[in-house]
């Protein structure tokens, strides 16, 4: 805790546009820039470096000025995270995340308690993406020295709450109830709300951890891959940026993409591999293997298809990105020997859709058409809102799990 309590001095002095601890603890470097890739990586050399696990995002936060210490990734201690979405709950986790840092740096006296809240304070960059990984470590450092039963799946359970019909649903008295319950009261400042999608990187008893983690409403889209064969597992908000990042081509059946299911996380350890899918477990959908040559591929751009007419059968491989096929009309049909990324064939009156693997958040929605087939999974808020076709509704088929608020 001394050192905590240096950089939050150092910090609290130095102005934003001032040199500045931005990575302390162990395990772990953090940088940061303001230039595009290509450059980073020449300034920091960011090929070279190995590593158990890595997490990147290309952004500011939501809601500030960019400036460099603003920039993605965050860091506190040895918890980094990068974070898509918006903490509404932002106020409410600071006053929590401060209160017991408080107590934990005073545990065994009052004296210095007044500066060191008023450096804490001074010493935050302005951000709502920081306080998920300060209250991350915050959670931690309770639980190696206040309350042992807060582990890294407890912190997840603190930050991420299951909702009150769920501990309503568990037998009243009984002791999974009674832990849940007891846990929501005594560290409810630190629940998150409002639409986020992270992932973190934790260096902890003696180990790397990647944790991939969304909001209990599943309001952003998260997916994840895993490389069987390379043993490898990635995390993105699309699917795409995933492929292209790693090369992977997704027809290969040793490779498996989902998103997690609501109120469950990827939780992956360098040393004893994937401890949580974030899924239940059962045999996964891979995409087919291309039928034959000569089937166009597309790469995930947005809006492909957009409007589009299709009176015969069109069959492309790879993934329809955002917006993929919205208000496309047609009595053709569109096959996808891929997966679809958020809000594609929105509005569609295509007769027949096709997906051969899974579909991300907000597929489908008021869909006009006759026939949408999805042999995986769709996402949160899939095909809402559905239109008559010809008097008749249309016919949805999902072939695994639907998320919440499907069909509404």
């Amino acid at each position: 805790m001394p050192l905590l309590s240096g950089v939050v001095k150092a910090n609290s002095s130095l102005s934003l546009d001032d040199a500045r601890i931005i990575s302390f603890g162990h395990g772990m470097t953090l940088f940061k820039g303001l230039d595009s890739l290509a450059a980073l990586d020449s300034m920091y050399n960011l090929s070279s470096i190995q590593a158990h696990a890595m997490i990147a995002h290309t952004r500011y936060p939501t809601g500030s000025s960019p400036k460099i210490v603003r920039a993605h990734p965050f860091g506190f201690g040895n918890v980094g995270i990068v974070h898509n979405g918006d903490v509404t709950s932002y106020s409410a986790n600071l006053a929590a995340c401060e209160s017991l840092l408080a107590m934990l740096y005073h545990r065994n006296t009052q004296n210095g308690i007044g500066e060191f809240l008023s450096s804490l304070r001074k010493s935050w960059v302005g951000t709502d993406s920081e306080i998920i990984s300060a209250m991350m470590y915050t959670l931690l450092k309770n639980g190696l020295m206040s309350d042992p039963s807060l582990s890294l799946s407890g912190v997840m359970e603190a930050l991420v709450p299951p909702f009150d019909n769920h501990l309503t649903g568990l037998m009243r008295g009984s002791q999974e109830r009674s832990r849940l319950e007891k846990r929501a009261f005594k560290y409810q400042g630190f629940g998150l709300d409002g639409p986020v999608s992270c992932i973190a990187l934790i260096a902890y008893e003696d180990d790397v951890h990647m944790i991939a983690f969304r909001d209990r409403n599943d309001f952003r889209p998260l997916q994840i891959v895993i490389d069987h064969e390379n043993q490898v597992v990635y995390a993105a908000s699309e699917l795409r940026q995933i492929t292209a990042a790693a090369g992977l081509e997704i027809f290969s059946p040793l490779v498996e993409t989902y998103s997690p299911e609501r109120g469950k996380y990827l939780w992956v350890s360098s040393r004893s591999g994937i401890k949580s899918s974030g899924r239940t477990q059962r045999p996964y959908i891979s995409v087919p293997a291309l039928a034959k040559d000569g089937i166009p591929k597309i790469n995930g751009a947005p809006h492909q298809f957009a409007g589009k007419k299709i009176d015969g059968h069109e069959v492309y491989a790879g993934i329809l990105g955002n917006h993929g096929a919205s208000y496309s009309e047609g009595k053709g049909s569109l096959e996808i020997v891929g997966s679809s990324e958020p809000n594609a064939l929105e509005a569609s009156q295509l007769d027949t859709v096709i997906v051969h693997a899974n579909a991300s958040l907000m597929y489908g929605n008021a869909f006009q058409g006759r026939v949408a087939y999805v042999r995986g999974g769709v996402d949160a808020r899939g095909f809402q809102q559905l239109r008559p076709n010809n008097g008749r509704p249309p016919v949805v088929i999902v072939g695994e799990t639907a998320g919440p608020y499907f069909l509404k």
